[in-house]
């Protein structure tokens, strides 16, 4: 699950549902949840999913190009 806020979300606001977010991910009835559906948790913050996502959408593009061509 990837949650994201608006930018310009104030810091404070962006920490208090980092830290939520973080309680959640650590409960085990979430990561049964998760697993049933085939995923697990991972908590990242959102700097270190903003890197992360930039790195999957790097990766992917040149599938994407490839499909694009056909």
């Amino acid at each position: 699950m990837i949650v994201f806020a608006p930018q310009g979300t104030p810091a404070d606001i962006v920490s208090k549902m980092e830290t939520a977010l973080e309680t959640i991910a650590a409960k085990p009835e979430f990561a049964e949840l998760l697993i049933k559906r085939g995923t697990g948790p991972v908590y990242q913050t959102g700097s270190s999913a903003k890197t992360t996502l930039t790195a999957m959408k790097a990766d992917a593009a040149p599938l994407v190009e490839g499909l694009a061509k056909k």
